[in-house]
């Protein structure tokens, strides 16, 4: 992917994270530090349950089947209540994609050390 074309991707993607200051700012991060032309994340990836609940994943990497979530304080407050929802997310896109899914946390509400 050329240099304007992983701009105009990125600006794309960042517009689906609005007022999410924490989230741009990771997805920024892997981004630039990813490197790599070929792999396309996605932001804010729409996950219809069973039910019709929704999720967002907030950066999805679907050649990898891989999801970022970013988690800010009140995520402590909710642990059950954001496990069920990986595990709901989990299924779904394992019938999806016939593959498993992994979720990689980033911790946001730190020190910008404890973030990098």
């Amino acid at each position: 992917m050329s240099g304007a074309d992983k701009l105009g991707y990125l600006i794309r993607a960042l517009s689906r994270t609005k007022r999410k200051d924490y989230e741009n700012y990771v997805v920024n991060a892997i981004w630039n530090r990813l490197a790599m032309g070929d792999v396309k994340p996605v932001t804010q990836q729409l996950v219809l349950w069973p039910d019709g609940r929704r999720s967002f994943v907030d950066l999805y990497f679907p050649q990898a089947m891989i999801g970022v979530e970013c988690d800010e304080a009140y995520h402590q407050r909710q642990r059950e209540r954001d496990r069920e929802r990986e595990i709901t997310i989990t299924d779904v896109l394992r019938q999806i994609r016939g593959e498993d899914y992994r979720a990689l946390h980033v911790d946001v509400s730190g020190s910008y050390e404890q973030v990098e």
